[in-house]
């Protein structure tokens, strides 16, 4: 699991506000994902529903990429790879 977003207001060092927010969702989106996981012993990608649901937020996030920030999109895509990969979420293959 990729580290956790530091709490609403603070500012990492050396990172904009845009890559900051960017982040979080990152990080909420696999969060979210282990959630599931963990209190209902079930993987989010296999849910008819949450699972086409998540794979348009990762899609989404994916997509933000082509906005501003300094993020590697390689590393960020990677990222969003590993937890669609992890959560059997499908359209990242």
């Amino acid at each position: 699991m990729t580290s956790r977003a530091p709490p609403t207001g603070v500012l990492l060092v050396g990172i904009t506000p845009i890559e900051q927010a960017l982040k979080a969702m990152i990080d909420g989106a696999e969060m979210y994902c282990k959630a599931i996981k963990d209190q209902n012993d079930w993987i989010i990608g296999e849910d008819y529903v949450l699972g086409a649901e998540m794979e348009s937020i990762l899609s989404g996030l994916a997509g933000l990429l082509n906005g501003p920030g300094r993020f590697d999109g390689g590393t960020i895509d990677k990222a969003i790879g590993n937890i669609a990969n992890e959560y059997k979420i499908k359209g990242f293959e």
